[in-house]
């Protein structure tokens, strides 16, 4: 299972997270991961919460040069 974020991933809260609905990565930096949610707003998370408390949904490719 991949757990590593990247932009532009589309990811899905677990059950046990509390939240609910996708989200979409627009940037890491560290070990912070800026999102879009579900309603538009923009928002920051840890790396590590981020990652064990969500699952890839649709996976971000890089394209070749």
């Amino acid at each position: 299972m991949k757990l590593e974020s990247r932009i532009g991933e589309l990811r899905e809260w677990n059950l046990d997270a509390g939240r609910t609905g996708s989200f979409f990565v627009v940037g890491v930096e560290g070990f912070r991961v800026d999102v879009i949610l579900p309603d538009g707003k923009r928002d920051g998370f840890l790396k590590t919460y981020l990652e064990r408390s969500s699952r890839v949904i649709s996976a971000a490719h890089e394209r070749a040069a």
